[in-house]
């Protein structure tokens, strides 16, 4: 039998299908896993509203949020910050907690001071225990062009978070029932605004 190559998505096997000429039948997709002891909507009032109060953010707001474990270009965090300043106007009690390491957080900072939304947007490291981040969040935004999967959007449903991305993000193959809406084909700022702000 000839070796098999293993993709974390669907969309992982065409691209390597595509760039590299492999023969499909020689690809599998083999989805990640998530620990299911750890990720759990039951964790919410006890995990997320503590984080809510260490970070200052008022009972009463909207939190939309982004968990990376780095590279804020690749997870659109300039969409995201753009799509969140839209919704913040039109919906006062709306925060953003952005989590993740970035070498050089200026040009996000400066983006975010350019849109009027500083004193409405939180930036921290990333957490261990990163399930505390998901159920502080109202909203899961995931806002990559393309991902080979995202683990954070598999967490995140997990926990029992409403999440919002792209058709070119290989974790939405798993997505299914109402949890597909939040599928978007456009990741335009304009166009996540428009997703976000009912869920606002």
């Amino acid at each position: 039998r000839e070796n098999l190559l293993a993709a974390n998505s669907r969309l992982m096997k065409d691209d390597v299908v595509r760039r590299f000429g492999v023969p499909p039948e020689l690809v599998e997709v083999v989805y990640p896993g998530f620990e299911p002891s750890r990720f759990k909507p039951g964790d919410r009032e006890r995990l997320g509203q503590s984080l809510r109060v260490e970070t200052g953010i008022p009972p009463d707001a909207v939190l939309f949020g982004l968990v990376t474990s780095g590279d804020f270009e690749k997870r659109g965090l300039p969409v995201f910050l753009k799509a969140f300043a839209a919704v913040a106007r039109e919906c006062p009690r709306a925060r953003a907690l952005v989590a993740g390491k970035e070498a050089r957080p200026g040009p996000y900072l400066r983006l975010a001071a350019e849109l009027g939304i500083s004193d409405k947007v939180i930036l921290r490291q990333p957490a261990i225990e990163v399930e505390r981040l998901y159920h502080a969040l109202d909203v899961y935004v995931h806002a990559a062009r393309w991902e080979e999967f995202g683990m954070t959007v598999l967490e995140a449903l997990a926990c029992g978070v409403p999440v919002l991305t792209g058709r070119s993000v290989g974790a939405c193959e798993l997505l299914s029932g109402e949890a597909r809406e939040g599928i978007l084909d456009d990741l335009s700022p304009e166009v996540l605004a428009a997703a976000m702000l009912p869920l606002a």
